[in-house]
């Protein structure tokens, strides 16, 4: 739908609010006794990156005075000696390409509990020494019969 003052929600990083959505109130952006230089306007749209500078004093509403809007600044670049030098120096890759390791689970089997694929998986990444380790779940299956049947 259209965004009106009810529909209006400001989202924070996942780092620093765990992404979390509150309201967002313009009002005193709005407001007639505010100093002509001090007021813009302004125009959003869903999914617009800004950031807000205001009081969130009960965790639900954010009482914005200032809104900028523009585009964040251009992520960070790296020298090509740089990136070389991480690649092929003796106490970064020493020239030998990055080793991830992917896995999904479930990491138990349908008769047992006692996570035998995951422990097979470990050995064999405590042998090979990876350089990164990605885990994705479900570590249980959500329909493992053991844990309908409560036999735990």
């Amino acid at each position: 739908g259209r965004l009106n003052k009810a529909s209006l929600r400001l989202e924070g990083s996942r780092q620093h609010s765990a992404g979390s959505r509150i309201h967002l109130d313009l009002q005193a952006i709005n407001n007639k006794d505010v100093k002509s230089e001090d007021k813009r306007d302004y125009s959003l749209f869903p999914g617009q990156i800004v950031a807000v500078e205001g009081i969130n004093s009960s965790g639900r509403t954010m009482q914005a005075t200032r809104l900028i809007e523009g585009v964040p600044p251009p992520s960070e670049k790296h020298r090509a000696c740089d990136l070389l030098e991480y690649q092929y120096g003796a106490e970064k890759q020493d020239g030998k390409p990055l080793s991830i390791v992917t896995l999904c689970g479930p990491f138990t089997t349908k008769d047992n509990l006692s996570y035998d694929p995951l422990q097979d998986i470990m050995f064999k990444i405590s042998t090979d020494k990876p350089d990164v380790v990605i885990m994705c779940g479900p570590f249980v299956d959500g329909r493992q019969p053991l844990l309908h049947n409560g036999e735990l």
